[in-house]
This record gives C-alpha cells, sequence and structure tokens, in this order.
C-alpha cells in the first residue's frame, strides 16, 4: 500500500469492524488507490483503521472469495491483478445477463427507478457542460446503480444470483472503465440513451443499446495505458 493511500471509512449504522475493514479495503482496490498487484500488510491496514489485525484478516478472507485479492500462504496478501482475457469474460457475461434480463426488467421497473437514476446523470453532463470535473467515483457508482437494477428488478433470481456472484470484479472493472475524461462525455450520454429507450419499452433497442455500452466499455479498459494485465 502507498504512501499517499487514504483509507476511506464508509459511514454507516450497527457495522462490525471486519465490515468497516471489508468496505474500506474493497474501496480503495475497486477505485485503484490500491494498484493490482500491490501488496497489502495486515499491519498497516489495521494501523490505518485504528483496529486490530483480527478484522482485517478476516476482512481480506472475505475479498479474496470474490477474487479482489490473493492470498499466499508464507509469502503475503496481493491486491488480484487483472488479466485481459478476464475482462473480456466478466464483459461477456454482464452482456449476456443483463441483455437476457430486459424483457422482464422493463415490465418492472417504474418511472420513478427511472427519474431517479437518470436525474445522477443529467447532473453529470450539465457539470462536464459547464466546466466542473465530475467525479469518476460518482460516476461510476450511477454505472454500478443502473446496471445492477436492470438485474435486480429482472424476474430470473438463478441470473441475480450469477451477478452477485462477480458483481464485485465487475464493479473492480467498471470504476476502470468510467475513470478517464475523453469517455465520460461519451458513456454519460449512452446511459441516458439506454434509459430514455427503458422509458420507451422498446425492448430490442435496449438490448442493442447496452450490448454497445458495454462493449465500449471493455474496449475502454483494454486500451487504458494504466491498465495492468
Amino acid at each position: 500500500m502507498t504512501r499517499q493511500t487514504k483509507l476511506v471509512i464508509p459511514k454507516k449504522k450497527a457495522q462490525n469492524l471486519t465490515d468497516i475493514a471489508y468496505d474500506s479495503i474493497k474501496h480503495m482496490i475497486i477505485y485503484n488507490e490500491i494498484r493490482a498487484g500491490e501488496f497489502l500488510s495486515e499491519n498497516v491496514l489495521a494501523q490505518a483503521l485504528n483496529m486490530s489485525r483480527t478484522p482485517v484478516r478476516e476482512a481480506l478472507k472475505i475479498l479474496a472469495s470474490e477474487s479482489l485479492v490473493e492470498i499466499h500462504n508464507g509469502i503475503g496478501i496481493f491486491v488480484r491483478n487483472i488479466t485481459t482475457r478476464e475482462v473480456h469474460e466478466l464483459f461477456e457475461v454482464r452482456s449476456a445477463l443483463e441483455c437476457a434480463a430486459v424483457k422482464s426488467f422493463i415490465k418492472n421497473v417504474t418511472e420513478e427507478d427511472l427519474a431517479e437514476m437518470e436525474k445522477s446523470w443529467i447532473e453529470s453532463k450539465q457539470k462536464l457542460e459547464d466546466g466542473i470535473e465530475v467525479s469518476y467515483e460518482d460516476l461510476a457508482g450511477s454505472d454500478h446503480k443502473l446496471h445492477a437494477m436492470i438485474l435486480d428488478k429482472s424476474d430470473n433470481l438463478i441470473m441475480q444470483d450469477i451477478m452477485h456472484s462477480i458483481r464485485q470484479r465487475i464493479q473492480r472493472i467498471q470504476a476502470l472503465s468510467i475513470s478517464k475524461f475523453p469517455y465520460q462525455a461519451v458513456t454519460i450520454q449512452q446511459h441516458l440513451d439506454i434509459i430514455q429507450s427503458i422509458r420507451e419499452k422498446d425492448e430490442e433497442k435496449v438490448k442493442r443499446l447496452l450490448a454497445e455500452h458495454i462493449l465500449f466499455a471493455e474496449n475502454n479498459v483494454l486500451k487504458d495505458p494504466d491498465f495492468h494485465l
């Protein structure tokens, strides 16, 4: 963990120490504040979080089960690298699941859901047009909420379970795909177009726009010079 890294401790009530450690470390991994391949010291993390090593160790075990870190006995714990193959396969699965969920999703989603989601994207678009910096964490959060909603509001529980099992890995790559300024205006408009097509209940258009957007995001990750294989 680099000296400049600052731990972000999400403010939530009724969390135990393992939850706090898990959320804090996961946040840094997903938003690339701790880089792929970087060594994670239980002692350093425990001191930074003002807790003992036990909850940190338990949090790291959970993150390992989600394929965000790797535990090498006798060597140490490291942030898991992302390979080109993994990026392609995760985006491929994500595209297949989301497009398959569209039919029931557009029947279940409400105008209130869409209006709330649309508001955050319109605000981000306005900021860019006004020359105001848009936090890529905010954009990544809005992106995650929209794509998660497509599965969560579908009627297929099996697809929801599959997505849940890989959601943390996908969220990490989503954050990478949306982090570069040249692509922010494009991805904002893509999401607004997707929301409008959902509002119109145009199933085939939603599927097409989703597939195009997910492929665009995949390509952004793979051509990013900061992406480490």
